[in-house]
């Protein structure tokens, strides 16, 4: 009788608790919500407080743990570091915590081996994720010159993923951030971009002349060569 009713309860207390484990994941979705749209004076203060009790709900859930790591951000690597660790454990298939686990040891070691790992890691569990190829695209493009031969091949497989997704926009990019003569001379044959890179070059001097008519002013502006333009938006 005795075992009947310890068989009857151990489906009862599983259901209890997988009710508790899902009502601490909700909130921890919710503060991980706040934590992700911050606004207010406060809005820094209150959405590393949200992304803090995101973790203390579901310390299991890598997505908290991310949250708080990509709100750490601005501060050193010794903070920052901890949290990306714990995301990295609780989802090591998540390409994305493996990318802000990259740019964090960009920041603290440099672009050396174990950022390239973590870089490698990133690109191999989502070899088609735009967003997250254009990513990397953009940090090789800014960083190109303090990585070595293993991580540029790393990063230009990501320009070639940029290129074929979003190639006016990435493009426009380099135009607009005065890039283009560094990235044509270590990327643009590779790319098959020679025509677009004497272009730009042709453009660079045409867009700066003064008096531009109308059209042709927009077309400076369109492809990123005008002389006065916007800050560069990521693609």
């Amino acid at each position: 009788m005795r075992a009947a009713r310890i068989l009857w309860l151990l489906p009862l207390t599983l259901a209890v608790l997988l009710c508790w484990l899902g009502a601490r994941a909700g909130l921890a979705d919710l503060y991980t919500l706040h934590a992700g749209r911050p606004a207010g004076p406060t809005a820094s203060a209150s959405a590393l407080a949200a992304a803090k009790l995101s973790t203390q709900m579901a310390p299991w859930r890598a997505t908290a743990w991310l949250a708080q790591g990509k709100l750490d951000a601005a501060e050193p690597a010794v903070t920052l570091r901890p949290a990306l660790e714990m995301a990295l454990r609780q989802g090591p298939a998540d390409p994305f915590a493996w990318r802000d686990f990259a740019n964090m040891l960009a920041r603290s070691e440099g672009y050396g081996e174990n950022y390239r790992l973590a870089l490698m890691r990133s690109q191999q569990l989502a070899p088609y994720s735009r967003a997250l190829q254009i990513s990397h695209a953009l940090n090789g493009l800014h960083a190109w010159r303090f990585g070595d031969e293993a991580t540029r091949l790393l990063w230009r497989d990501s320009m070639r993923v940029a290129l074929a997704t979003r190639p006016r926009e990435f493009l426009r990019y380099i135009a607009v951030s005065r890039r283009e003569n560094f990235f044509c001379a270590y990327n643009g044959e590779a790319l098959g971009l020679s025509q677009w890179c004497a272009e730009a070059q042709r453009l660079r001097q045409q867009c700066n002349l003064p008096d531009l008519a109308a059209r042709r002013r927009q077309y400076c502006d369109r492809t990123g060569f005008l002389a006065v333009t916007s800050s560069p938006s990521r693609p």
